[in-house]
């Protein structure tokens, strides 16, 4: 009986004119089949398999997990060689999980006394925890003393300034005896500001943890990994190891490269036109293995790497020896499968728009979307619907009705959104949209803030309406119904009036309230992930809001992810705050990327934003994520702001930039004018207003990156490259 597997990566047998099977294979082939003999599986097919395949042993995943956590030891012993850590007093005990810090109790498995313990647990104003370690990032996190009654900070870390780079031992204690702990959180307000630690322990520890799990890695019989895209200029190329090991290539998509110049077969890459690699020119004495093909042009094109260069082949590497080379490719990173992995098929898959103005828009009429290319509906009052218009449904389309009792509105990113998901799948994915039915909608508010869009605000009523009358429209058509998204659109009125921290906190919390009503309404076990799109206006002096969305989503819960930044507004606003009809479709295109991204193809949707900020004397250097190599300044496209957004500088003050260049097209190096102070920083659309962009106080930038997709707006084609993230990172110095 053949298995599951068996029957999605069966042999295809070649076809003859005459529809014999066995004939050779350069006899005639009939109009229609693949000559390089590639496998068209449907990616749901691969998708469900996967989703049902139930592991007998420890799966790569989980090692690669254990993996990950010594990389992460490693990323602290890093930070203690690089800024040079501050030993800290030894501390008698450490916690193992949120305490109150008060009386004397039992830590550890021993009874305080006046002692000194190091708390790294705590849940208070926490806004992640790392699952591998149990830290927070609570401000009330450090070194105390004992007592019997509230706990004090011990002298050695009781101001803000003593934190960063403070390294801790701990002597006692069951779990956390002869560990060692290391910050590099950089603290103004102590109390106020998040303080993150990273275990450490020691390095015997650490080397044996590091070789069985890769030990355990390389012996495992189960190496299934899930669907890997490569995306180069032109194409892109989907493949999937089976159980056995084997890599087999689901689908090529190309334009320049036609499937016939090259056979690619669903069992391998031993054919006509691959090339194996055994070292990197550029880097001869690191073991590495790569493949790469070559399209009719006679380029070179990666389409797999392994060993210790994975991450700079496949972001981008350049190529500069071996035969047949013709000029220099650059291919994008390989996009990471989501934490949550894919989700549940259902019927009809709910994207909700949730913040402010833009979010129903304002100043948006007359409407464009008026008619629905697709199977896509909203309710029948609507994408801006009150509660008594969710009762029905209808095809998808834009209007000029309000949802919040305010004049003015018109085309929101609805239906650009969700319609760009459903171009996507019939562009990449050969499939028919009309098998996946999409509901819009929108139930966000103008000028409110995200305290009243909040449970227990104002409004957070507006948005259970929708999904509860989704449910219940679900419910009478007899289907399911999930919601995997929400696009959040928010900033303005929080820009500045709150804190960093606090916004990050109150987006954490929004967040999971979001997700529990969403479980619990709809029944799904998927989490509920948030696109972050950051308003325009108000973004001035210290970028808030832009900030607090960095955070969470550096925190790696990976329920956030970044839709857009508010610059790429420029030359489509109509004021001070609101974007022109294209402005509002240029917004839904980014968000209905990165949707399908999500909901269809199973991974992270990538996003320009920066890596590490370093120095060597007073040249700096801004490493980047870039989704498609190279970054490039663009003062047409974008906002011309001085130094292209970016400026620097740390406790005597602002520091001059000069010599700016790209370097390798992932990074931006400039020069200072003085050495580096105390806690330098390097800011980005941050602190620098861009020339002829109109949003009110709102800082921009011109860095973007050379993404190829296009999509169609009313007013023609419209790139959908990728513009750099806002970001405030310190400077790590380098001897």
């Amino acid at each position: 009986m053949p298995t599951e597997a068996d029957k999605i990566f069966r042999e295809f047998n070649r076809y003859t004119g005459d529809g014999k099977q066995g004939e050779p294979v350069g006899a005639p082939l009939p109009i229609g089949d693949p000559a390089s003999g590639v496998a068209h599986i449907k990616k749901r097919e691969i998708r469900d398999w996967a989703n049902n395949f139930v592991f007998d042993q420890t799966s790569v995943s989980d090692l690669e997990a254990a993996d990950a956590a010594a990389d992460g030891r490693i990323t602290a012993l890093e930070g203690i060689a690089v800024s040079g850590a501050i030993p800290r007093e030894a501390v008698a005990l450490a916690t193992t999980g949120n305490i109150t810090l008060t009386g004397e109790k039992t830590i550890d498995g021993t009874l305080t006394s006046a002692s000194a313990v190091f708390v790294w647990k705590q849940d208070r104003a926490k806004t992640f925890t790392d699952p591998d370690t149990g830290a927070t990032d609570s401000p009330d996190n450090g070194v105390y003393i004992t007592a019997g009654g509230a706990w004090t900070r011990r002298g050695d870390m009781d101001v803000a300034g003593e934190v960063q780079r403070s390294s801790v031992y701990v002597n006692g204690g069951t779990v956390n005896g002869g560990s060692t702990f290391y910050t590099g959180s950089e603290v103004t307000t102590l109390g106020t500001d998040p303080i993150v630690w990273q275990w450490i322990a020691d390095q015997s520890d650490l080397a044996s943890q590091i070789s069985e799990n890769r030990s355990a890695i390389e012996e495992s019989d189960i190496i299934l990994r899930g669907v890997e895209v490569y995306t180069d200029l032109q194409g892109r190329l989907v493949t999937v190891f089976d159980a056995d090991g084997v890599r087999r290539v689901l689908e090529v998509q190309t334009d320049d490269i036609p499937t016939t110049s090259f056979a690619l077969s669903a069992y391998g890459y031993d054919q006509t036109g691959i090339q194996s690699v055994e070292t990197i020119p550029d880097y001869p004495s690191y073991p590495t293995f790569m493949r790469v093909v070559l399209d009719e042009n006679g380029n070179r094109r990666v389409i797999e790497a392994y060993g210790p260069l994975l991450d700079y082949v496949a972001g981008g590497g350049r190529l500069t020896g071996g035969s047949g080379e013709a000029g220099v490719s650059y291919v994008s990173a390989r996009m990471s499968p989501l934490k949550s992995g894919f989700f549940s098929r259902t019927a009809i898959t709910m994207v909700l728009w949730y913040g402010q103005s833009l979010s129903v828009g304002a100043d948006a009429q007359p409407a464009l979307s008026l008619t629905q290319p697709w199977s896509n509906v909203t309710f029948g009052g609507g994408p801006k619907a009150t509660v008594t218009g969710t009762t029905a449904l209808k095809p998808l389309v834009e209007d000029d009705l309000t949802g919040d009792g305010t004049t003015g509105r018109g085309e929101t990113p609805v239906s650009s959104s969700v319609n760009m998901v459903s171009e996507l799948i019939a562009l990449e994915d050969g499939d028919d949209p009309n098998d996946t039915v999409l509901l819009g909608s929108t139930a966000g508010h103008g000028g409110y803030t995200i305290a009243q869009l909040s449970e227990g605000g104002t409004w957070f009523q507006r948005l259970k309406d929708h999904v509860t009358g989704a449910k219940a429209r679900a419910d009478e058509l007899g289907v399911t119904i999930s919601m995997p998204v929400v696009c959040w659109l928010q900033g303005t009125s929080d820009g500045q009036t709150t804190s960093v921290s606090e916004y990050a906190a109150s987006l954490v919390a929004l967040q999971e309230s979001v997700e529990t009503f969403v479980q619990t309404t709809l029944g799904q076990t998927d989490p509920v992930i948030f696109l972050l799109f950051n308003d325009p206006g108000y973004t001035l002096p210290d970028g808030i809001v832009a900030r607090a969305m960095n955070d969470v989503i550096d925190a790696g819960s990976g329920k956030f992810f970044w839709g857009m930044p508010h610059y790429r507004f420029f030359g489509s606003m109509t004021g001070g705050l609101h974007p022109t009809l294209r402005g509002y479709q240029i917004a839904g295109k980014y968000a209905g990327v990165a949707v399908k991204r999500i909901i269809i193809d199973g991974v992270e949707p990538p996003s320009l934003r920066v890596k590490s900020v370093t120095a060597r004397g007073t040249r700096v250097s801004v490493a980047l994520h870039v989704p498609q190599r190279p970054v490039v300044f663009d003062p047409l496209a974008l906002p011309a702001a001085v130094n292209n957004g970016f400026s620097a500088s740390d406790g005597a003050g602002e520091l001059t930039l000069s010599e700016m260049e790209i370097v390798d097209g992932d990074k931006i190096e400039f020069t200072v004018n003085r050495a580096l102070g105390a806690n330098p920083i390097v800011d980005y659309a941050i602190t620098k207003a861009g020339a002829g962009f109109p949003a009110v106080s709102s800082a921009a930038g011109c860095v973007r990156d050379s993404t190829q997709t296009k999509s169609q707006v009313s007013s023609g084609d419209v790139p959908l490259w990728h513009a750099l993230v806002p970001f405030r990172k310190p400077i790590i110095i380098l001897p």
